[in-house]
C-alpha cells in the first residue's frame, strides 16, 4: 500500500541521514587531524605523509586519537631534541664569538675554534674559553701603547663600515678611545659587528613580512578571518623560517578550501544533473531516490541511486 512505501521510504531516508551524518563527522575529524599533524614543526615530510595516511585508512572517529596522541609524542621528542642541539649550537656561536673579543693570533683563535667546535657539551666550552682569556691576557701584557694606537684606528675604521644607528657607531667608538687594551678594543668591535648583524636581520625580517602578508593577501580562497590570524601571527614571528612557515601553512589551507569548493560545486552539479534525470523517470510519485539525492554525499553515491532509480 501506499502507506506501506511512504513508511518504507521515511525509514530508508533515516537510515540514510544517520550515515550521511556519521560520515561526516569522520570525515571532519579525519581533516582536522591531518591539519594538526601538518602543522607539527619537528617533523619530515615524510613522515607527516604516513601519519596521514594512517588517519585515512580509520574507519572510526575513536581510532583518530591514538594516531594523533602518537604523532604528537614523537614531535615532542624530535622538539626535545632540536632544542637541545640548538643550544648546543647558540653557544658554540657565542663562545666563538667571544674569541673575537680577545687578544689571540690568528693561529691561537683558529686553535680555539676547533677546540670549541668538537665540544659535545654546553659544560665543555667553559674551559676552553677561561684558556683563550689566559692566554688573551698574557698576549694583552705583550702589548705595545704604540700597537693599542693601532688597534684602535683599524676598529674605528671598521665600525665606519658596518650596518649601525650614528648613536650605536659613536657609542663604540667612545669606547673604543677609553679602551685601556687590545683585548678591550677587540671586544668593543665585536659587540659593534653584532649589533650591525643584529640590525642587518631585523631588515630582512622587517622586509620578509611585509612580503608575506602580500602574499597572503592575495590568497584566492582563503576566508577574511583566516588571513588576519596568519597575518596576525607574523607579528609574532621573531625569524625569516617562521615567516617562510607561517606563509606554507596558509598557502595550503588556501589549497585545503580551493579544494573543497571545487568538490562541493562538483558535487551539485552532479546533484542537479541527477534530480533532473530523476524527473524524466517514470516513478509513480515515489520521492524516495530524490530524498536520497539531495543527502548523497558523494557523485559515486549520486550516480548508484540515479541507476537504482533507472
Amino acid at each position: 500500500t501506499i502507506s506501506v512505501a511512504v513508511n518504507n521510504a521515511k525509514a530508508e531516508d533515516a537510515k540514510l541521514k544517520v550515515e550521511y551524518e556519521a560520515n561526516k563527522e569522520l570525515a571532519e575529524s579525519k581533516a582536522a587531524a591531518k591539519a594538526e599533524i601538518n602543522g607539527l614543526e619537528y617533523w619530515s615530510e615524510e613522515s607527516k605523509t604516513e601519519y596521514n595516511k594512517q588517519v585515512s585508512d580509520t574507519k572510526t572517529v575513536e581510532a583518530i586519537t591514538p594516531i594523533l596522541e602518537a604523532a604528537k609524542q614523537e614531535n615532542a621528542e624530535l622538539k626535545a631534541e632540536h632544542e637541545a642541539n640548538e643550544k648546543l649550537k647558540a653557544a658554540k656561536v657565542e663562545a666563538i664569538n667571544k674569541l673575537e673579543e680577545l687578544n689571540l693570533t690568528e693561529v691561537e683563535k683558529v686553535d680555539f675554534t676547533n677546540k670549541i667546535n668538537e665540544v659535545e657539551t654546553v659544560e665543555a666550552i667553559e674551559p676552553i674559553l677561561e684558556a683563550a682569556k689566559q692566554q688573551s691576557d698574557i698576549n694583552d701584557a705583550a702589548a705595545s701603547e704604540k700597537e693599542l694606537a693601532e688597534a684602535k684606528e683599524v676598529a674605528k675604521s671598521e665600525i665606519k663600515k658596518l650596518n649601525l644607528t650614528t648613536n650605536e657607531k659613536a657609542d663604540f667608538e667612545k669606547a673604543i678611545d677609553e679602551a685601556t687594551t687590545i683585548s678591550e678594543v677587540n671586544g668593543q668591535l665585536a659587540k659593534a659587528q653584532a649589533q650591525s648583524d643584529k640590525n642587518d636581520e631585523a631588515e630582512k625580517l622587517a622586509k620578509a613580512k611585509e612580503q608575506a602578508k602580500e602574499e597572503i593577501e592575495k590568497l584566492e580562497y582563503l576566508p577574511e578571518s583566516n588571513k588576519e590570524s596568519f597575518i596576525s601571527s607574523l607579528e609574532g614571528a621573531n625569524t625569516i623560517a617562521e615567516v617562510n612557515s607561517i606563509v606554507k601553512n596558509a598557502k595550503e589551507l588556501d589549497e585545503q578550501f580551493k579544494n573543497d569548493a571545487e568538490a562541493a560545486k562538483k558535487l551539485e552539479e552532479a546533484r542537479k544533473a541527477a534530480l533532473i534525470e530523476l524527473e524524466s523517470l517514470n516513478l509513480k510519485g515515489n520521492t524516495t531516490f530524490e530524498e536520497r539525492i539531495k543527502v548523497a554525499s558523494t557523485e559515486a553515491e549520486i550516480n548508484s541511486i540515479l541507476a537504482e532509480a533507472k
